[in-house]
């Protein structure tokens, strides 16, 4: 576990992150793939993309802050 899977009162920093996510974050992380008719159906559920959204948000965080040993 890194930094970031410290919980703190029972909530990891991801799931806060997923927590906060908007329409539009979920929307952006959300991919779509074609059911047998064709049709663009969503590839993850909700709470899947709330928590592709968390885990963009916690590798730039990584990027910019990098843990401290």
């Amino acid at each position: 576990g890194g930094w970031y899977n410290k919980e703190a009162n029972g909530m990891s920093l991801r799931d806060w992150f997923a927590g906060q996510a908007t329409e539009k974050d979920i929307d952006a992380h959300q991919q779509y793939i074609r059911d047998s008719i064709g049709d663009a159906v969503p590839k993850y559920t909700r709470e899947q993309a709330k928590y592709r959204y968390a885990d963009a948000m916690i590798a730039a965080r990584k990027a910019t802050h990098p843990p401290t040993p």
